[in-house]
C-alpha cells in the first residue's frame, strides 16, 4: 500500500510504501486533535513504511508522521506555513494599533 506524508517545507507529498493496514480510509477514525487540521484525520504512517519518492500530488492513503498527542493547533507549526510578508504586515499593524491606543 502507498502512503503520502506531505512535507510542508518542500510542499511536495513524500510517498512511502508499507503492508495495508485497517482502517484504511481516514473517514472511519475519530479525529486526534481538539482543533481539526489535515493530520488529525490522517492514518498514522506505519513504522515499517518505506520511502519510494515525492510529487506534487497525493497517492494512496493520506499519512502523517506526528504522533497523537502532536496534533493539533501549535503557533509553531502556523508559523511554518505563513509567507514571511503576513507575517510582516501583522507586526506592522499590531505596533500601529498598540501606538494609536497608548499615545
Amino acid at each position: 500500500m502507498i502512503f503520502s506524508v506531505y512535507d510542508y517545507p518542500s510542499g511536495k507529498y513524500r510517498y512511502y510504501e508499507a503492508p495495508a493496514q485497517l482502517p484504511a480510509a481516514g473517514w472511519f477514525r475519530q479525529p486526534l486533535g481538539s482543533v481539526p487540521v489535515p493530520e488529525s484525520i490522517a492514518a498514522r504512517l506505519p513504522a515499517s513504511a518505506k520511502p519510494i519518492g515525492q510529487g506534487d500530488k497525493a497517492r494512496g492513503i493520506i499519512a502523517t508522521t506526528q504522533s497523537p498527542t502532536g496534533i493539533g493547533f501549535s503557533y509553531s507549526s502556523l508559523s511554518n506555513r505563513v509567507p514571511s510578508s503576513v507575517k510582516m504586515l501583522a507586526l506592522l499593524g499590531i505596533g500601529f494599533w498598540v501606538g494609536k491606543k497608548y499615545r
